[in-house]
């Protein structure tokens, strides 16, 4: 009966050594996943970098057209009409500029909510996944622990039998002893 115990904990140890080593793996793929995100993070952030680049031209552009605006009112060098149709085009190029940098604005905070969720999810698996391991370790532990009894009970078993004989042995030698002393 010893022996059967023993080779099914032997069984059992090397099926959780095998759900340790799955569990690793989930967490490997867990940390690449969540560096796959940070990347994408970074190249966002590089992005938005970008944008704020563009705007601070078009700002330039738009400044650099109101001096020479003034420059064209001071000097007078311009008709009252062709100034307006110069301001208007100004309000137009501000109004683009406004449309596209809300547009973009939005298109980042969107990105940043979906990136933000993948990082959650991604935490989430690699807290469950260190979790099992912490489950599995226990459970292995427990195991080993069983293993030992066992085979403590399995050496208690022996040394019984052992004594046993030994005893029967000397009960045996004994009778054969006194039978001897009836002869004589």
């Amino acid at each position: 009966g010893d022996r059967t115990t023993v080779s099914r904990l032997d069984q059992e140890l090397a099926s959780l050594k095998a759900k340790l080593a799955a569990s690793d793996a989930v967490r490997d793929a867990a940390d690449k996943s969540l560096e796959a995100a940070n990347k994408t993070l970074a190249e966002m952030a590089q992005q938005a970098d970008k944008a704020h680049t563009e705007k601070d031209a078009l700002n330039k552009a738009l400044a650099a057209a109101h001096e020479s605006n003034d420059a064209t009112h001071q000097h007078d060098l311009m008709t009252t009409k062709s100034l307006e149709d110069a301001t208007k085009a100004l309000a137009d190029a501000t109004a683009e500029n406004k449309a596209r940098e809300m547009a973009q604005t939005e298109m980042a905070q969107k990105a940043q909510k979906d990136l933000d969720a993948v990082k959650k999810d991604l935490t989430e698996a690699k807290a469950k996944a260190e979790a099992g391991m912490l489950q599995l370790g226990k459970e292995l532990e427990a195991l080993r622990k069983q293993l030992a009894e066992a085979l403590k009970a399995k050496d208690a078993a022996l040394a019984g039998q052992k004594e046993l004989a030994d005893g029967k042995a000397k009960a045996e030698a004994a009778t054969a002893q006194a039978s001897e002393d009836l002869k004589k």
